[in-house]
């Protein structure tokens, strides 16, 4: 986002109603160890938005509207351990789905906070 500075480690944009992230919001942000995202209004991720977060070890998507995401979106996220998913409401009729599904069952050393459960299933 504009006027945060390049060398920000930590970004907390939880609990801000957030309905969309525009193109390339955290393309500056290469420092960035953790991005809260939590408790907002987010249906959707750009493709590839997390792409420039190499060094990222925590990322809290909990709590939006997220259905699922684009194919790709967390290859880059290398330094990755930890990732809250819970309380969106995935959809698992989606063929999107098959990405996140993937990712997790590829992904098992990481710390994968929540269930990503499929909404409306038991």
């Amino acid at each position: 986002p504009n006027g945060i500075p390049g060398d920000t480690e930590i970004l907390g944009l939880g609990g801000n109603q957030l309905m969309a992230l525009p193109d390339g919001v955290f393309d500056q942000l290469v420092n960035l160890n953790a991005l809260y995202l939590y408790k907002n209004q987010l249906k959707s991720l750009p493709p590839r938005v997390f792409d420039s977060l190499t060094k990222l070890t925590l990322l809290s998507l909990e709590r939006n509207k997220l259905q699922s995401v684009p194919d790709g979106t967390f290859d880059c996220l290398f330094s990755l351990r930890e990732i809250w998913l819970q309380g969106n409401p995935w959809n698992c009729e989606s063929c999107d789905i098959l990405y996140l599904s993937n990712w997790i069952r590829n992904n098992e050393g990481k710390e994968i906070f929540g269930k990503a459960k499929c909404h409306g299933s038991d």
